[in-house]
């Protein structure tokens, strides 16, 4: 309990200083320890929630994103248009019904979906942008591995 105070009090924080620091931003980015970012467009309407040892976004008709609580460094707005708030290394994630989309991934990146039970659902090599098709995953919770970048997705 404490620690989600702590979490919830550097959070509040957080995005006071990014509303003071960006003079119109147009995205939340939650980035892990790890060092990479998640980037969620206002256009996509993310709502953040805290449950029990996780923090979760939804975006508007899509499956939540959810990540451990210990693993989160910051949440912050940002303006994805400009060139200080977006490095080659962040990587987009974009929902919508019928799909989960990745972008801005650097050339030759290593992907990995892989459900609970350890079945390897897709391994293979993307640049620029991956698509994942929810109609053809069982429901289901999968982690996406994209080099140094993992999330857990629910179908």
């Amino acid at each position: 309990m404490k620690r989600l105070i702590i979490l919830a009090i550097a959070t509040v924080a957080a995005l006071l200083f990014g509303v003071a620091r960006a003079a119109e931003p147009n995205a939340l980015q939650v980035t892990l320890k790890s060092g990479e970012p998640a980037i969620f467009l206002f256009e996509d309407s993310p709502e953040i929630s805290f449950l029990a040892e996780s923090l979760q976004i939804k975006t508007l008709g899509a499956e939540p994103a959810t990540y451990e609580i210990d693993a989160v460094e910051s949440i912050d707005f940002v303006d994805y248009g400009s060139a200080t708030s977006l490095n080659r290394s962040t990587i987009l994630v974009a929902t919508t019904p019928g799909q989960i989309v990745f972008r801005n991934l650097p050339r030759g990146s290593r992907v990995c979906v892989v459900a609970l039970d350890g079945r390897t659902i897709v391994n293979t090599t993307a640049s620029d942008s991956f698509t994942l098709d929810r109609g053809s995953l069982s429901h289901g919770i999968y982690i996406v591995k994209i080099n140094n970048f993992t999330t857990k997705i629910s179908i």
